[in-house]
């Protein structure tokens, strides 16, 4: 009599990042929720995706409007005042 193939699959314990609770993916997919969260999140209709390109926070200038100008330049280099 011939042993049975055992066919192994590799899991990775993951987090939901909606809810936080703890489940077990195949290890290499790439899913970031639970199923649960997933249901859900496929009920939203996807209205939460951005049409823009994503972008990394700048500096937005620095307006003096009543300021002081000593006040104004450490505010524009990220200083402390």
């Amino acid at each position: 009599m011939e042993p049975d193939v055992v066919e192994m699959v590799e899991l990775e314990l993951k987090y939901c990042e909606r809810c936080g609770s703890l489940w077990l993916r195949p290890k290499g997919v790439q899913e970031v929720y639970c199923s649960r969260c997933l249901a859900k999140i496929a009920q939203l209709g996807g209205w939460w995706k951005s049409k823009s390109k994503p972008r990394l926070p700048g500096r937005a200038p620095v307006k003096n409007e009543g300021r002081s100008p000593e006040l104004v330049a450490v505010i524009a280099e990220g200083g402390e005042a």
